[in-house]
């Protein structure tokens, strides 16, 4: 059943994160840095974003080059204090981009969550923030340290479904940049050989029309170092008058399928797909700032 499947990938995600921030290395360091002074502190936070996806698919030895983490607007401000020479910028939005040892973080008070901001209807919560993410492969956060005798907290939106199916779904439709919402998720798609549901190709064929390809073309340069998707690619997955989600599915896993054989996508997030830090627009696709 799937609700005894959902519980044994948490019990798994949970012991594997644990391992996750005990892994000790020089490379690591930085990470295991920033937990300890949490702890010791008091500081209340959540990782959210890819780290918390790759202990699922990597394992405990995995080594983020990025980690995402919301505090809450009081434990933000302690830590900004107390890691303000690591500090390489601040955002617009109010959140920070450090670096520790090895290892780069994108840290903001859950407050300015994007969707906490510009979407009626949501409270500001640690339960809710996975709610607040544009695909439910990115809709899970964890605890980033458990009080004594406490589990550690772990909130998700269809995160586990999402496994358990190997599908990607439109978590959270409200977004201000539909163009890397399209191309971030088919990235996802081929990195992780997942399908696309009918309600995010129904999202990627309406948005489309409003982009159009000088939109894919420009935030594909603008947000990674190279492009993710040729221009052929795009043209031939938005070629003729694409009117339905059906008929792009179709189109794109046939696509999808040769770019896994071929080997023309750079898979599994490879140096070609490398985000750019510090994307103020990677963070409100994740449901972060605003």
């Amino acid at each position: 059943m799937v609700g005894d499947k959902t519980t044994s990938l948490k019990r798994t995600f949970a012991k594997r994160f644990a391992s996750f921030l005990s892994v000790k290395s020089a490379v690591r360091n930085g990470l295991l840095g920033v937990v300890d002074t949490a702890r010791k502190e008091r500081l209340e936070g959540f990782v959210f974003g890819g780290a918390v996806r790759d202990v699922i698919f990597s394992g405990p030895k995995s080594f983020p080059r990025d980690v995402d983490i919301v505090f809450t607007d009081q434990s933000f401000a302690r830590f900004s204090d107390r890691f303000h020479d690591q500090v390489i910028h601040r955002n617009r939005f109010g959140g920070l981009y450090l670096r520790v040892g090895w290892v780069d973080f994108d840290v903001w008070p859950l407050g300015n969550t994007w969707a906490f901001k510009n979407v009626p209807g949501f409270i500001p919560s640690f339960e809710s923030l996975p709610q607040t993410t544009f695909l439910s492969i990115d809709a899970i956060v964890v605890e980033l340290w458990a009080k004594p005798g406490s589990k550690r907290r772990i909130y998700e939106q269809g995160f586990f479904k999402s496994l358990e199916t190997k599908t990607i779904d439109l978590n959270l439709e409200e977004n201000p940049f539909p163009a890397l919402c399209i191309l971030r998720s088919l990235v996802m798609s081929q990195r992780l050989q997942f399908r696309l549901t009918e309600r995010l190709a129904d999202y990627i064929v309406r948005n489309f029309h409003k982009v159009g390809m000088e939109g894919l073309i420009e935030a594909n340069q603008k947000h990674y170092e190279r492009p993710v998707i040729s221009f052929d690619l795009l043209g031939q997955l938005f070629s003729g008058s694409m009117k339905s989600a059906a008929a792009f599915n179709s189109q794109w896993l046939r696509i999808n399928d040769g770019l896994k054989h071929q080997g023309t996508f750079d898979s599994m997030w490879t140096e070609a797909i490398k985000e750019r830090h510090s994307s103020e627009e990677q963070l409100s696709l994740s449901g972060l700032l605003g």
